[in-house]
């Protein structure tokens, strides 16, 4: 009891008034008198907080938000600042589907005629895992509710790639929104500094 009774004090003391005394034998219903006061201090100062404003300058001259918005809040994607593209379901499986089916194909014969050691593709459920021994694995997946295709890489660690269509006679690419690295590209790129050969996507 004295000692939970000297901690309540010594958290409380900094705010009770300049030269007040606590008689000895008194410390609990001081405590309790002291940590009544503090509570209402602090539910004062919270209202007319609220009641002021903050003290920080107006957020309302920001030119993306106003006190009188409504708060909008952020998935995890768009904290990483990726950007969905507009396609409908229909729409992303398809140009999904078409992209998977490709890196399975080509991938697949050029991990067989690599010969690797532990070296395996697979493709199903809209999941293609291709192992590369003691290179590591990579795990391509389908998102559909996020229109994204998913990338773990052994080198470079998770990344999100959302569907930009290509303008005029371009095809359309899965890109990273950071940095806009292509999935592809990246694949082709980290293969081969890991096994010295480009596969030919």
């Amino acid at each position: 009891m004295a000692l939970r009774t000297a901690r309540c004090l010594q958290a409380i003391l900094p705010i009770a008034q300049p030269g007040v005394a606590i008689a000895e034998g008194s410390t609990s219903s001081v405590c309790h008198r002291i940590s009544s006061k503090a509570s209402w201090a602090v539910q004062a100062s919270s209202q007319q907080a609220i009641q002021n404003g903050p003290s920080l300058p107006p957020l309302s001259k920001h030119k993306h938000f106003s006190w009188q918005q409504p708060l909008q809040l952020r998935g995890f994607s768009e904290e990483l600042r990726v950007v969905h593209a507009a396609l409908t379901e229909g729409q992303y499986h398809a140009v999904a589907d078409a992209t998977m089916d490709a890196l399975h194909d080509k991938l697949e014969a050029f991990v067989e005629e690599q010969d690797i050691d532990g070296s395996d593709v697979e493709y199903g459920q809209g999941v293609l895992t291709v192992k590369l021994g003691r290179h590591g694995t990579y795990v391509i997946n389908k998102q559909t509710p996020n229109r994204q295709i998913w990338l773990s890489s052994p080198v470079s660690g998770p990344f999100r790639f959302d569907w930009v269509p290509g303008q005029g006679s371009s095809q359309g690419t899965w890109q990273y929104y950071r940095d806009r690295r292509e999935l592809v590209s990246q694949l082709r790129e980290e293969i081969e500094k890991l096994l010295g050969v480009a596969p030919p996507l």
